[in-house]
């Protein structure tokens, strides 16, 4: 039953052509950008991914949903300091997971902001 129910919306998605165009306008619109992407099995819904990139001080837009991943763009300089901010994550969730036995997901997103905060201070010379 819930194989059909993964067809059916994944049919659904396919006719979804305003996301895409949406992005498209907005990465015109803001001079470019590079596509980035994060897993959906790290349970961050796009509002989340956006503030904790914006925590770090990095303009991320046009996030879309696309089979096992959320697909966004950063400008071309802030690139790397986004995935420095998700490595830095998934790096002290896994050392907090292996210490406590289990991280919940209320616990990898205050990690994740902990992170985005201190990459923020670091990149803006404050640290």
């Amino acid at each position: 039953m819930w194989q059909l129910a993964d067809d059916v919306l994944s049919v659904g998605a396919w006719f979804d052509w305003i996301s895409p165009l949406a992005a498209t306008i907005q990465t015109v619109i803001r001079g470019g950008g590079v596509i980035r992407s994060v897993p959906t099995s790290w349970g961050l819904s796009r509002p989340e991914i956006k503030a904790i990139l914006r925590n770090s001080g990095i303009d991320a837009w046009g996030l879309v949903y696309s089979g096992a991943y959320v697909y966004y763009r950063v400008r071309r300089e802030d690139a790397q300091r986004a995935d420095a901010v998700w490595d830095a994550m998934m790096t002290s969730a896994q050392a907090g997971s292996a210490q406590r036995g289990g991280v919940g997901g209320a616990a990898v997103i205050a990690v994740a902001v902990v992170v985005a905060v201190v990459v923020a201070l670091v990149a803006g010379g404050a640290i």
